[in-house]
């Protein structure tokens, strides 16, 4: 089975077959078949297929990347082509890259190829290998394709109040929603909630944020925290505190750089940089109105820097971001400008 994600071949933990019209390729370092030890091959093939006469360029099984609730046994992470010396520790959040001919993920989660080795339906696919391009025959196939998604009104046991304004992340070490503040038309919120999947649990932290709407969050991988970065109210100025999440507590945080205080500004954390990106949002002073930002920010675990770009987008705030994996960039869409008060 062969995987390609950054151009790069990866081989990881099952049989696979290689169809003759690509060049040889360099000894594979643990290519495992059931039951068996790591061995290493040696295949030669013909003269190189340039890429431009595959089918289908470079592509990945179709369905994107795979929903472990698919048909097929449970996935199991192949550890049998991995030596000790590429399970060294990586930080969360990184690229999938290949190690001595498997894929490893943050947490162990499984590559692309060991998900696709467990369905039972296999599907031959043609992959970009850097120039040239390897047919090959998954030994299990891509994962199925699910009918056109569709909203689904949930009835949890527990849910916040109902309100708008809130901060919302999800925390990929914890595998939960968190959600934070918020305002209800009357009433300012600094409660932390949480998702599961199944219902929402009020946390009780020993520390939290003060009462806020329209904060930033997003999900710090670099330090696996939720970062959370200012907010409004109706009578106070906007806020430029930076705070973060755990898991069971919030901490504030004292970078020697933040941002102008804001609310309501554009907030993701970009993968390929592992830093949390703010753009824009709206500042506030109580009696005097709001104005509208268009700087960009970003924040590396330790502090907030400045980054200066031409192009940049026009000021605004409430437009949203998030982080395009496969073409390894943060979007920014919508936006509005005011002026007057709050």
């Amino acid at each position: 089975m062969l995987s390609i994600r950054h151009r790069r071949l990866v081989v990881a933990g099952a049989l696979a077959t290689l169809a003759a019209g690509v060049a040889p390729l360099p000894a594979v370092q643990g290519l495992a078949a059931p039951d068996a030890g790591p061995t290493q091959l040696s295949p030669t093939f013909p003269a190189p297929m340039p890429t431009q006469q595959s089918a289908s360029g470079r592509r990945a099984p179709a369905g994107g990347p795979v929903d472990s609730r698919f048909v097929g046994r449970p996935p199991q992470q192949e550890r049998s082509c991995r030596p000790a010396a590429a399970a060294q520790p990586r930080r969360s959040g990184a690229r999938l890259l290949p190690r001595n001919g498997c894929a490893t993920t943050t947490h162990d989660r499984l590559p692309l190829a060991d998900e696709a080795y467990h369905h039972p339906h296999a599907q031959p696919a043609d992959f970009d290998a850097g120039g040239e391009v390897v047919h090959a025959i998954f030994a299990g196939g891509p994962p199925p394709t699910y009918a056109s998604p569709n909203w689904v009104q949930l009835q949890p046991a527990a849910a916040p109040v109902g309100r708008y304004g809130n901060a919302m992340a999800y925390d990929d070490l914890h595998q939960q929603v968190v959600l934070f503040g918020g305002y209800d038309g009357t009433t300012f919120y600094n409660d932390t909630w949480t998702w599961n999947g199944t219902t929402w649990t009020q946390q009780h932290p020993a520390t939290s944020p003060p009462v806020r709407m329209s904060a930033q969050m997003a999900y710090d991988a670099a330090t696996q925290t939720v970062i959370l970065f200012g907010g409004s109210t109706t009578t106070s100025p906007a806020m430029g505190d930076t705070w973060a999440w755990n898991g069971t507590t919030w901490t504030q945080l004292t970078p020697q750089t933040s941002p102008p205080a804001r609310s309501n500004a554009a907030v993701a954390y970009d993968t390929q940089a592992s830093k949390v990106v703010l753009f824009g949002g709206g500042g506030y002073t109580p009696g005097v109105g709001a104005s509208d930002l268009g700087d960009t920010w970003t924040y590396n675990g330790t502090t907030w820097a400045q980054v200066t770009s031409t192009p940049s987008p026009a000021v605004r705030s409430a437009a949203r971001a998030a982080y395009d994996a496969t073409h390894q960039t943060v979007v920014l869409f919508g936006g509005q400008q005011k002026a007057g008060t709050f």
